[in-house]
């Protein structure tokens, strides 16, 4: 993998393949994650629909969300206690 920090190819594997196919998908939805973030958008060549990664990943955005969506049901759980 080359990063657009770097020039450096750096490989990505692990003690099997199972664990070196888990970590280039997780790389890949990092990656992903960040250039969408920087405004980058991911289409569908024919529909020019976006391409909905959140099916297939479990991206930075969404474990964001998820995290704040949990904070809330914490905070109306307290309120609700009293």
């Amino acid at each position: 993998m080359i990063t657009p920090d770097s020039t450096e190819v750096r490989p990505i594997y692990g003690e099997d393949s199972l664990q070196a196919i888990c970590l280039g998908l997780r790389f890949l939805s990092l990656r992903i994650d960040n250039l969408m973030t920087q405004g980058w958008q991911f289409l569908y060549e024919a529909s020019r629909e976006p391409i909905p990664f959140e099916n297939y990943f479990l991206i930075g955005t969404w474990e964001k969300k998820l995290e704040e969506i949990g904070r809330q049901m914490e905070s109306d759980s307290s309120l609700s206690d009293k």
